[in-house]
């Protein structure tokens, strides 16, 4: 079962435009294809056997962990699984496992390279699975004083995934193919894995006593031939053939004699997709990597099944019994959640693509959306026999939301009116299941919310979603003409009255998370639904309430948020859903403080996901981590694609604030520069028919962007983060026309944060604006590094405030932690409390909260309340060059 997160509201504010992910040079407005083999996209491991690698097709995966064995698969069948690597130099008789040789692993988008060192030879092993052909490509090149033998050994498969199976498969060795045959009869299913390096097999075994355990494994013996540079190479292609389509060695043959160029157009593929969607370039180069990653991770979820078509799988992971490749198949609500991000990137196509995917399976006896779709699921009674497909009435609310946001920020009305129909019936089902007393939905028996763990009349998650839905419903209505569009409104309003009337928790200071089938109330408390809180609901007083509960490190980790609060009663911090920590749940709750204007607590929890893209599989992200120490939770997929969406979605919506109306032709952007950053570029913005380039610097007088647009005149609002308590003194723009007039600008003071926001028209050409202001203080915090099996020690930041010239920072901190925060400010310091305070540089100030001050932690809590004084004496302020 998957932990299902409920829809944020954040995803009727999102989103953004394309933004391009190769480096932006921004002086001369251009981009600059980026190496795959360089340090900007490639990453490495020297402890290679601990971390799971995939290498990725449309049509293939290769996967799994080094020291079990690695999976072949072509969809929906699983080739070969346990394929280990060993070298038999010429004077030894037995062969050393690649496993205790492997010392490195490079992954790179289109490849893995493993490196195998040996006393007195090198291996290097490249993994290769082409973009659209049912089959890999495993290459080793060998060099050393000893002539190396390759041996290779698997399991022969060639069966359905989970839960179809097959029976009757056959393995032979073919001497003419160099390789063995795999075959079944009743569907014509068969597979080679083949090398002409081959020297050795395994005999054919038609034996009275069958071999057991590893002795039932196939095995051959490559004998590397010497190049033209002295090395010596060695080839592995394994490859599936569809039934009855061609000879069964056709697609060995494209292999080996297509490689070359099945590699050129990988490598075009990737160079294309970076060059073409999302490109934030920050001052902070693992971030940039992770949100490359981001992009590529999204594309390498994008699967083509013979039988069902293509779509966005949940992610890549070992398989469980039953051939079950943790998460290989589809599932329409990760495909949401992928489809949020794909629009964030700017990747309409594709996202309209997985729409049309989600709806071509939607049940159209009730409107319901489905669940999930097993790979094998064409040749098995999947909706009639399993109990999986149509489940989870939370989906089809969370289908509305994606339309609707899509449609928005796309602009695509044509795509709407080809499906009007389908949204109609989609809408028409989440309305039934509204109770009528209270405007609420309620799950049916033998249905499932957003919460697979507990069984539910009620759930919150699914009140907040139907508010998200109805008003997405609305949207769309209107731009249809439908006269639907004011009752779908009302429903929301209606929602939303009701959820504040019935769901909040006044005891705990938190919502209440729903009722259990015998009525009673569920106290849990969970992160989700955070997005709620932006929904105006509650009372403002109420919001701020649970963001502080949330802020705490009752949920905060250093590495995350936690499922579950650690006073909450069933809170357990390995349990999958009940104490774990989930990055798509992490960068929903970032999303959320972003939206409420704590910009430094949505940056703490949003940035304590970055180092997850090195924690195992390089450049994915985990599913979910423990919430006591850092490390993956047993169950943790390792590639799971909502993850990565999650967190470019975030970085898009939040950090930089970017949403497209494309049907208003207007552009929003409010960045949240963190106080360390001093500049931002982006590429390939999207919005209409304009593709813009955006560029952000600022200095202690005040912001700039640097728009350039390819396209006609938009409307564009800049409402980006200043210093807080800054005094704005106005705002110049200069056309693109070389213009240069004053604009009306306007400060948004918030609790934690202010903005000052500014309109004007965007032309063709390049467009500056620049803010003045003079004055104010950003608070920071050092980003989080944990290592693995550690607990949870930085400081965290509750709330932040200025009155006049004092500054109060509320956090928890914990003895012998990283418990710094950073002052960037012009004003002058008089004094501080609660810690000790450096200069680092000029108008820049780092301060050690004091722990020993606050209240002694007990044994369940380490952490501390811990408040920060800061008095300024504004009248004087440093002299600062520029």
């Amino acid at each position: 079962m998957k932990m299902r997160m409920p829809r944020s509201v954040s995803l009727l504010l999102c989103v953004a435009g394309c933004l391009q992910l190769i480096t932006f040079m921004a002086a001369q407005n251009t981009v600059a294809t980026v190496d795959l083999s360089s340090s900007e996209i490639t990453s490495s491991t020297d402890t290679g056997s601990q971390h799971f690698i995939a290498v990725h097709g449309r049509k293939s995966v290769v996967m799994g962990y080094p020291a079990s064995g690695l999976e072949v698969w072509a969809y929906p069948l699983q080739i070969v699984s346990d394929y280990q690597v060993s070298f038999l130099p010429s004077d030894q008789t037995q062969p050393i496992s690649g496993a205790s040789l492997l010392q490195r692993v490079e992954y790179r988008p289109d490849e893995v390279i493993r490196t195998y060192v040996g006393d007195d030879f090198v291996v290097q092993e490249r993994i290769f699975v082409p973009l659209d052909e049912p089959g890999a490509i495993f290459s080793y090149q060998a060099e050393g004083r000893r002539d190396i033998s390759v041996q290779i050994q698997f399991h022969p498969s060639l069966n359905l995934m989970w839960p179809g199976a097959l029976g009757g498969q056959s393995t032979q060795w073919n001497e003419k193919k160099s390789g063995y045959s795999i075959s079944e009869p009743l569907h014509g299913f068969s597979a080679v894995i083949a090398s002409p390096e081959a020297t050795l097999h395994d005999p054919n075994g038609n034996r009275t006593i069958q071999p057991s355990g590893d002795n039932a494994l196939k095995a051959m013996v490559l004998k590397p031939r010497v190049q033209t540079d002295g090395t010596r190479a060695a080839s592995v292609f394994i490859g599936y053939n569809p039934p009855h389509t061609e000879p069964d060695d056709a697609i060995i043959q494209r292999l080996e004699r297509q490689e070359a160029a099945l590699r050129k157009t990988a490598v075009k593929h990737y160079n294309d997709l970076l060059a073409n969607t999302l490109q934030i370039e920050t001052p902070d180069s693992e971030l940039n990597r992770a949100l490359r990653w981001s992009i590529i991770a999204l594309d390498q979820a994008w699967v083509c099944n013979e039988s069902l078509g293509c779509g966005e799988i949940a992610g890549y992971g070992p398989s469980r019994a039953g051939r079950r490749p943790q998460y290989a198949w589809f599932f329409a609500g990760d495909g949401l959640v992928a489809t949020d991000a794909l629009v964030a990137a700017g990747e309409y196509a594709r996202a309209r693509e997985e729409l049309a995917f989600i709806t071509k399976y939607q049940d159209k006896s009730n409107g319901m959306i489905w669940h999930e779709l097993s790979q094998s699921a064409a040749l098995i009674d999947w909706k009639n026999k399993y109990p999986y497909m149509y489940v989870h009435v939370d989906i089809t609310f969370d289908y509305l939301a994606s339309f609707a946001n899509y449609v928005r920020v796309s602009g695509d009305t044509e795509f709407l009116k080809a499906n009007w129909n389908n949204i109609q019936m989609a809408y028409t089902y989440c309305e039934s299941l509204i109770d009528s007393p209270t405007g609420l939905p309620s799950i049916p028996l033998g249905r499932e919310g957003g919460n697979e763990q507990d069984r539910m009349r009620d759930d919150l998650g699914l009140s907040s979603s139907w508010v998200t839905a109805s008003s997405s419903f609305a949207q769309m209505a209107r731009i249809m003409g439908s006269p639907k569009a004011d009752l779908a409104e009302r429903a929301a309003s209606t929602a939303r009255a009701s959820i504040a009337r019935g769901n909040w928790d006044s005891t705990h200071n938190y919502w209440l998370a729903g009722h259990t089938i015998s009525g009673q109330p569920i106290y849990d408390q969970r992160p989700s639904p955070s997005g709620i809180l932006s929904q105006g609901v509650f009372s403002p007083q109420q919001t701020a309430e649970a963001l502080d509960q949330l802020a705490s490190p009752n949920f905060q980790t250093d590495w995350g948020t936690r499922s579950m609060s650690s006073l909450s009663l069933r809170f357990d911090p390995n349990s999958y859903a009940a104490g774990s920590v989930s990055a798509l749940g992490s960068s929903v709750v970032a999303n959320t403080f972003w939206q409420q204007d704590r910009p430094l607590t949505a940056w703490q929890i949003w940035s304590s996901l970055i180092p997850w893209s090195t924690l195992d599989a390089r450049g994915h992200i985990h599913e979910v981590l423990a919430g006591d120490f850092y490390h993956p939770q047993i169950e943790s997929v390792p590639e799971q694609t909502w993850s990565s969406a999650g967190f470019l979605h975030a970085a898009v919506n939040g950090l930089l604030g970017l949403n497209i109306e494309s049907g208003k032709n207007h552009l929003s952007f409010s960045p949240h520069l963190p106080a360390q950053w001093n500049e931002l570029s982006i590429g390939n913005v999207r919005a209409g028919e304009s593709v813009l380039h955006l560029q952000i610097k600022r200095d202690s007088t005040g912001i700039e962007a640097k728009i350039e647009s390819s396209g006609d005149t938009l409307s564009f609002t800049f409402n980006p983060e200043i210093p807080l308590g800054a005094a704005i003194e106005g705002a110049t723009l200069i056309s693109s026309s070389k213009d240069k007039t004053r604009l009306e600008v306007h400060s948004e003071a918030h609790e934690q944060d202010q903005h000052a926001s500014v309109s004007f028209p965007v032309a063709k050409g390049i467009t500056t604006c620049r803010i003045a202001y003079s004055g104010g203080v950003q608070v920071g915090v050092n980003s989080t590094h944990p290592q693995i099996g550690t607990s949870s020690s930085g400081v965290k930041v509750k709330t932040v405030h200025l009155d006049e010239n004092i500054l109060t920072v509320d956090t928890w901190v914990r003895s012998g932690g990283d418990q710094i925060l950073t002052l960037s400010t012009v004003w002058k310091l008089a004094s501080v409390e609660g810690g000790a305070i450096t200069q680092s540089a000029l108008g820049m100030y780092a301060i050690r909260v004091d722990a020993a001050k606050s209240q002694s932690a007990d044994a369940t809590n380490p952490y501390v309340p811990a408040k920060i004084i800061v008095k300024f004496d504004k009248a004087e302020r440093p002299k600062i060059n520029h």
